[in-house]
């Protein structure tokens, strides 16, 4: 049964065009992570294409057939992993099984909008969408089931096409805010209040007024325990990096940071100093009340810079690294905790027939993009697995197995201009 998938990799390789025709998977952002108090083991990763998803003591490919064949898919999950989101299209697409299947979201009311991206805050995840036309959009929170259960619509005079959301908590008063450039710069403060009736949650802006003109998008980093955090402002010249001082209820006040870069990750805080990459160049700034004294620390490979349970992570484009504080050193020391050479096969067990042979499909097309899958080692499609399943008790008869290796084929064939 192995052989099954030779001759589609011999397609797949066939010719200069199909082997030089797209990127491969590489780690992009960490998503979440499991027994964090014990030491960090990541466990849903997001990938330049598609997912990677821990399995046990492996990691197992998650495939962008899954939510929609929007390969960059903007992701986010709730901290236990229990929810994971994945955006692209214009639609969402929900997984409540660590990423292994995946649901469209029926956004309800939001529906008309265009899912933009999503954002956790904890033991949800909220979706942004908008009408970049009409400047408009709406903000929606899903629970760790996946149920519905706010919605903020950013219209008529509160109108705004939200950029991005972070949570936040001040003492016991907790919300999340939400940045928007369109059609002015913005920062939204909601609140979540309990009360007798349940959850409501109370809203109110600001206008950054101190921000020049143009801005095109604003990032939000979440807030530290004293209230202050990060914005990075994109416009023409670049992307600059502001600070931040947050109080619930009140104006939120900035001062620059950093000039404009054409790229920018991070910041992130590493023991008593901030690191942010500028144009692939590591900076470090010392924890003090303005952090503006950015320092230099030399080119950096990394390609993301994350914070997730007090943790810093780093990735590059065949791993992830934990960061640790090496101090009096500069440079943070690293531990790998991801390579991308111990990615694996999708398991199939929670899909369908469909869905697993085209899933199976952009394993097939992708692996081999990263040289994860070879003639020699490559491994049987789907539908040929035995399982324990009642109706996978047995491999498909040869005629029903020529079926099945030609829609593998035709899927790898079909996808193998879509990498970018």
């Amino acid at each position: 049964m192995r052989s099954w998938i030779v001759p589609c990799l011999v397609l797949l390789w066939s010719g200069g065009e199909a082997r030089s025709h797209g990127p491969a998977p590489a780690p992009l952002e960490l998503l979440t992570v499991a027994d964090a108090a014990e030491g960090s083991a990541p466990s849903l990763i997001r990938l330049n294409i598609g997912l990677a998803r821990a399995s046990g003591a492996s990691w197992v490919y998650g495939c962008p057939s899954q939510f929609g064949d929007a390969e960059t898919a903007r992701m986010a999950a709730t901290d236990d992993g229990a929810l994971l989101v994945a955006v692209g299209g214009g639609e969402a697409y929900a997984s409540t099984d660590a990423g292994c299947s995946f649901d469209p979201v029926d956004r309800a009311d939001a529906q008309e909008l265009y899912a933009l991206r999503a954002s956790a805050d904890g033991d949800g995840v909220w979706l942004l969408a908008g009408d970049a036309s009409a400047e408009e959009g709406a903000v929606q929170r899903m629970n760790s089931a996946g149920a519905l259960e706010e919605t903020r619509r950013m219209v008529g005079a509160d109108r705004l096409l939200p950029d991005s959301l972070v949570p936040w908590a001040v003492g016991a008063r907790s919300g999340v805010l939400v940045a928007g450039a369109a059609p002015s710069p913005t920062i939204v403060q909601g609140e979540r209040m309990v009360t007798d009736a349940g959850v409501e949650w109370v809203w109110s802006s600001w206008p950054l007024t101190d921000l020049p003109d143009g801005v095109a998008f604003l990032r939000i980093t979440r807030p530290e325990h004293d209230g202050r955090f990060w914005l990075v402002v994109t416009d023409i010249s670049g992307r600059a990096l502001w600070r931040v001082s947050f109080t619930p209820g009140t104006a939120p006040a900035l001062s620059l940071s950093h000039a404009p870069a054409a790229t920018l990750k991070g910041p992130v805080r590493l023991g008593a100093r901030h690191l942010a990459l500028f144009d692939g160049e590591l900076k470090s700034a010392a924890v003090t009340e303005d952090s503006e004294a950015w320092s230099s620390l030399g080119p950096s490979p990394w390609t993301c810079l994350d914070e997730r349970a007090d943790q810093v992570y780093a990735c590059s484009l065949t791993r992830l690294e934990r960061l640790v504080d090496d101090a009096p050193h500069p440079w943070p020391g690293s531990e790998p905790i991801f390579l991308l050479n111990e990615l694996t096969g999708p398991d199939t067990a929670c899909m369908s027939a469909d869905a697993g042979l085209s899933c199976f499909a952009d394993w097939v097309h992708f692996g081999a993009e990263a040289g994860l899958l070879t003639p020699s080692d490559a491994d049987q499609p789907p539908s040929s697995a035995s399982t324990s399943g009642p109706d996978c008790s047995s491999a498909p008869s040869s005629g029903w197995g020529a079926l099945a290796l030609g829609w593998i084929c035709g899927l790898a064939w079909s996808r193998r201009r879509k990498a970018c």
